[in-house]
């Protein structure tokens, strides 16, 4: 879901006038401005990631979509804010630790633990969160990556000071005219669909075989209140992800490019059909 986000976010900030985006990203006022609210800045907080990425079915899969979203997501107003007890490489790939550009880490027992969260050397350089005396330094925490080094205090919320907080911000938001989806009391009570009986309704008459490139246009044409901004590239990532390969294929009167065959995704598409396994979100990948 959250790289099919991106996806759109890209095609939406391509079309943005050249003196909006001097930068070649997302700046504050671009997302603030109600014209672009597709570009709106999103967080995304992943608490106790690990429960995700070591998921013996959607672990692996959903390391590679969010390395990819942290890569270039915050040049597109989309934020990923990861939180675990202990960033080791089996709960915290490389590839996505790496790729943490700030972090912060609260009391820990040692020099491992310290160096997991803040980096290698960080204990060595002096920033110890080991250190912490246990209940009186409860909140403060080392945080690096978004000036020089620095120990800052959090703050304890019970239930009750949330409950004022998110009353507060839903009156801000109600004032700017940008609540929406449950905010509103709006329900989602559509079924989940199925990428790939999607994308096999986009095939017409017999026609053997479709390039990605044209499954995106027909799904944003067709079913663009779902599929609205897809790429060929997204296309063929979430189709791959279901397992229906994708190679140089012809469509009638056209050149060989990347696509798929209509038998491929049949297959898959009548598999997903037979269980609840296999069915996803408008982004191809399955709810976890």
């Amino acid at each position: 879901m959250l790289k099919a986000e991106l996806d759109g976010r890209q095609a939406a900030f391509k079309k943005l006038p050249r003196d909006r985006k001097p930068d070649g990203k997302v700046t504050r006022e671009v997302a603030a401005d109600p014209k672009y609210r597709v570009l709106r800045l999103k967080f995304a907080v992943f608490d106790e990631v690990q429960n995700l990425l070591l998921h013996p079915k959607y672990g692996p899969a959903a390391a590679g979509d969010l390395a990819y979203v942290m890569r270039l997501g915050r040049a597109y107003g989309i934020v990923v804010v990861l939180s675990t007890q202990r960033p080791d490489k089996d709960s915290l790939p490389p590839k996505i630790g790496a790729l943490a550009v700030m972090r912060f880490c609260l009391k820990v027992a040692d020099q491992v633990s310290n160096d997991m969260v803040l980096g290698t050397g960080a204990y060595k350089a002096g920033y110890r969160a080991s250190d912490f005396r246990r209940g009186v330094d409860a909140g403060l925490g080392w945080l690096l990556g978004s000036a020089d080094p620095q120990a800052v205090r959090t703050y304890y919320l019970d239930l009750n000071d949330t409950a004022k907080i998110a009353a507060r911000a839903r009156a801000m938001r109600q004032a700017e005219g940008v609540l929406s989806g449950y905010a509103l009391g709006e329900v989602d009570d559509t079924e989940q669909r199925s990428f790939a009986a999607d994308v096999l309704a986009m095939f017409r008459g017999d026609e053997p075989n479709l390039h990605t490139a044209t499954i995106a246009a027909r799904l944003a044409e067709h079913l663009g209140g779902v599929y609205g901004g897809i790429t060929q590239d997204a296309v063929a990532s979430q189709l791959r992800q279901l397992g229906v390969e994708v190679k140089d294929v012809r469509e009638r009167g056209s050149a060989n490019r990347k696509g798929v065959a209509r038998a491929a995704v049949e297959t898959i598409a009548g598999a997903a059909g037979a269980s609840d396994e296999g069915v996803a979100g408008p982004g191809g990948e399955a709810d976890v």
